[in-house]
């Protein structure tokens, strides 16, 4: 997981549309500079670093 969620220009978020996640609300802030429902979603986006809650 990132230390921080400063945006990562390297960090670019491509949905696989095949990908499902549970409905869980736990936010987590990925490395692209956006918020995602839970790390289940993130990593649909292909963001596999993120931190705790939503990004600000």
């Amino acid at each position: 997981m990132a230390t921080g969620c400063a945006k990562n220009s390297d960090c670019t978020p491509v949905l696989n549309e095949d990908c499902f996640y549970p409905m869980v609300v736990d936010p987590v802030c990925g490395c692209d500079g956006n918020t995602y429902m839970n790390s289940g979603e993130a990593g649909c986006y292909g963001i596999m670093e993120f931190t705790a809650g939503a990004c600000s």
